[in-house]
Protein backbone atom coordinates (compact mmCIF):
# COMPACT_ATOMS: atom_id res chain seq x y z
CA UNK A 1 0.00 0.00 0.00
CA UNK A 2 1.32 3.23 -1.10
CA UNK A 3 1.56 6.21 1.50
CA UNK A 4 -1.44 7.86 -1.56
CA UNK A 5 -3.61 5.03 -0.67
CA UNK A 6 -3.58 5.51 2.99
CA UNK A 7 -3.48 9.79 3.38
CA UNK A 8 -7.45 11.60 3.48
CA UNK A 9 -5.92 14.48 1.59
CA UNK A 10 -2.63 14.72 -0.49
CA UNK A 11 -0.88 17.60 0.25
CA UNK A 12 2.00 18.78 -2.46
CA UNK A 13 4.60 17.29 -0.09
CA UNK A 14 2.77 13.74 -0.94
CA UNK A 15 3.21 13.73 -4.89
CA UNK A 16 6.21 11.81 -5.32
CA UNK A 17 7.68 11.97 -8.73
CA UNK A 18 6.86 8.62 -10.50
CA UNK A 19 4.78 7.54 -8.04
CA UNK A 20 1.16 5.79 -10.04
CA UNK A 21 -2.29 5.63 -8.86
CA UNK A 22 -4.93 3.43 -10.01
CA UNK A 23 -8.45 5.03 -8.89
CA UNK A 24 -10.70 2.75 -7.13
CA UNK A 25 -13.97 4.67 -8.98
CA UNK A 26 -15.23 3.19 -12.16
CA UNK A 27 -17.90 4.77 -14.70
CA UNK A 28 -19.94 2.68 -16.95
CA UNK A 29 -20.90 4.65 -20.36
CA UNK A 30 -24.55 3.96 -20.93
CA UNK A 31 -26.11 4.50 -24.28
CA UNK A 32 -29.02 7.23 -22.91
CA UNK A 33 -26.21 9.58 -21.10
CA UNK A 34 -24.01 9.37 -24.53
CA UNK A 35 -26.86 10.52 -26.80
CA UNK A 36 -27.56 13.19 -24.18
CA UNK A 37 -24.42 14.57 -23.41
CA UNK A 38 -23.78 14.70 -27.57
CA UNK A 39 -27.28 16.28 -28.44
CA UNK A 40 -26.23 19.18 -26.38
CA UNK A 41 -22.46 19.25 -27.31
CA UNK A 42 -21.55 17.43 -30.31
CA UNK A 43 -24.53 16.22 -32.12
CA UNK A 44 -22.87 14.24 -34.70
CA UNK A 45 -24.42 11.52 -36.29
CA UNK A 46 -21.69 8.64 -35.10
CA UNK A 47 -23.14 10.19 -31.53
CA UNK A 48 -26.32 10.18 -31.65
CA UNK A 49 -27.55 7.34 -34.54
CA UNK A 50 -26.54 3.67 -34.69
CA UNK A 51 -28.18 3.41 -37.85
CA UNK A 52 -26.06 6.28 -39.45
CA UNK A 53 -22.98 5.44 -42.17
CA UNK A 54 -20.90 7.75 -40.33
CA UNK A 55 -21.72 5.01 -36.97
CA UNK A 56 -20.32 2.30 -38.81
CA UNK A 57 -16.94 3.56 -39.74
CA UNK A 58 -16.69 4.13 -36.60
CA UNK A 59 -18.17 0.43 -35.34
CA UNK A 60 -20.77 1.73 -33.18
CA UNK A 61 -21.67 4.87 -31.62
CA UNK A 62 -18.83 6.89 -29.24
CA UNK A 63 -18.28 9.37 -27.19
CA UNK A 64 -18.06 12.90 -28.04
CA UNK A 65 -15.10 14.50 -26.64
CA UNK A 66 -16.72 16.76 -23.94
CA UNK A 67 -18.04 13.04 -22.75
CA UNK A 68 -14.82 11.33 -22.71
CA UNK A 69 -13.65 14.43 -20.93
CA UNK A 70 -16.60 14.97 -18.49
CA UNK A 71 -15.68 10.77 -17.38
CA UNK A 72 -12.05 12.08 -16.87
CA UNK A 73 -13.17 14.72 -14.67
CA UNK A 74 -16.14 12.62 -12.82
CA UNK A 75 -13.72 9.62 -11.93
CA UNK A 76 -10.80 12.34 -10.54
CA UNK A 77 -13.20 14.16 -8.79
CA UNK A 78 -14.68 11.13 -7.22
CA UNK A 79 -11.77 9.42 -5.89
CA UNK A 80 -11.70 8.45 -2.56
CA UNK A 81 -8.27 9.97 -2.02
CA UNK A 82 -8.27 13.55 -2.44
CA UNK A 83 -6.07 16.19 -3.37
CA UNK A 84 -5.33 20.02 -1.21
CA UNK A 85 -6.06 21.35 -4.55
CA UNK A 86 -5.80 24.96 -4.93
CA UNK A 87 -6.63 25.33 -9.03
CA UNK A 88 -6.06 23.71 -12.14
CA UNK A 89 -3.46 25.85 -14.26
CA UNK A 90 -3.96 23.86 -17.43
CA UNK A 91 -4.28 20.21 -19.15
CA UNK A 92 -1.88 19.84 -22.33
CA UNK A 93 -1.53 16.72 -24.24
CA UNK A 94 -4.94 15.04 -24.53
CA UNK A 95 -5.17 12.80 -26.56
CA UNK A 96 -8.47 10.63 -27.84
CA UNK A 97 -6.36 7.41 -28.31
CA UNK A 98 -10.12 4.76 -28.94
CA UNK A 99 -13.40 5.13 -28.87
CA UNK A 100 -15.58 5.09 -25.49
CA UNK A 101 -18.64 3.22 -26.50
CA UNK A 102 -21.80 2.35 -24.46
CA UNK A 103 -21.09 0.18 -21.69
CA UNK A 104 -17.42 0.30 -21.21
CA UNK A 105 -16.30 0.52 -17.90
CA UNK A 106 -13.39 3.45 -17.86
CA UNK A 107 -11.36 3.73 -15.06
CA UNK A 108 -7.96 6.45 -14.22
CA UNK A 109 -4.60 5.38 -13.45
CA UNK A 110 -2.47 8.85 -12.77
CA UNK A 111 0.96 9.60 -12.17
CA UNK A 112 3.21 12.46 -10.84
CA UNK A 113 5.25 13.57 -13.88
CA UNK A 114 7.26 16.69 -11.70
CA UNK A 115 6.45 18.57 -8.52
CA UNK A 116 7.77 21.89 -7.33
CA UNK A 117 7.43 24.26 -4.79
CA UNK A 118 6.43 27.79 -5.39
CA UNK A 119 9.30 30.40 -5.10
CA UNK A 120 6.77 33.21 -4.90
CA UNK A 121 4.32 31.76 -2.59
CA UNK A 122 5.53 29.31 -0.06
CA UNK A 123 2.35 28.08 1.18
CA UNK A 124 2.35 26.31 -2.14
CA UNK A 125 3.35 23.70 -5.06
CA UNK A 126 2.83 22.96 -8.65
CA UNK A 127 2.44 19.25 -9.50
CA UNK A 128 2.09 18.11 -13.06
CA UNK A 129 0.77 14.70 -13.26
CA UNK A 130 -0.58 12.65 -16.42
CA UNK A 131 -3.89 10.66 -16.43
CA UNK A 132 -4.51 7.88 -18.93
CA UNK A 133 -8.64 6.08 -18.73
CA UNK A 134 -8.94 3.03 -19.83
CA UNK A 135 -11.26 0.47 -20.69
CA UNK A 136 -12.72 -2.75 -19.33
CA UNK A 137 -10.27 -4.43 -21.89
CA UNK A 138 -7.01 -2.32 -20.36
CA UNK A 139 -7.17 -0.35 -23.55
CA UNK A 140 -5.96 3.34 -23.41
CA UNK A 141 -8.59 5.64 -24.32
CA UNK A 142 -8.03 8.91 -23.39
CA UNK A 143 -5.19 10.86 -21.78
CA UNK A 144 -3.81 13.82 -20.87
CA UNK A 145 -1.34 15.97 -18.40
CA UNK A 146 -2.59 18.46 -16.08
CA UNK A 147 -1.00 21.22 -14.05
CA UNK A 148 -2.57 21.89 -10.45
CA UNK A 149 -1.84 24.47 -7.58
CA UNK A 150 -1.54 22.39 -4.79
CA UNK A 151 -1.34 23.28 -1.08
CA UNK A 152 1.71 22.52 1.35
CA UNK A 153 0.94 20.57 4.11
CA UNK A 154 3.01 23.94 6.24
CA UNK A 155 4.28 26.98 4.69
CA UNK A 156 8.26 27.02 4.60
CA UNK A 157 9.97 30.17 3.73
CA UNK A 158 10.42 30.88 0.01
CA UNK A 159 13.31 30.27 -1.98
Amino acid sequence: MSRRDTAEIRYFEDFVVGEEHASPVEYVVTVDELKDMSRRWDPQPFHLDEHAPETKEFGGLITCSAHTFAIFTHITSHDPVKSAAIAGLGFDAMRMIRPIRPGDRIRAFSSCLESRASRSKPDRGIVVGRTVLRNQRGEDVFTVQSTTMMRRRRATAAA
